[in-house]
């Protein structure tokens, strides 16, 4: 099974848990945890780390009916 569809497994199962810098970051910058997920949902792996056992998603989540927001997402594995 390849890890992006790992991920969106977990992500679906609600198996996750967001890192409180995350969190600090989300409503001052406009995007929340519904969003995150919609974005992993639709995303793509940019860069795999595999020291770290980490990568970063790049995907997008809709805003308001004509507008995307766009986020990318360190996703420890």
């Amino acid at each position: 099974m390849n890890l992006l569809k790992k991920i969106r497994e977990s992500v679906l199962e609600k198996n996750y848990a967001l890192r409180p810098h995350k969190v600090s970051h989300m409503l001052p910058e406009g995007f929340d945890e519904s969003n995150i997920v919609e974005a992993v949902g639709n995303g793509k792996i940019l860069e795999l780390y595999h020291e770290e056992d980490r990568c970063l998603i790049a995907g997008t989540f809709q805003l308001t009916e004509k507008i995307k927001g766009s986020l990318h997402i360190v996703v420890d594995f």
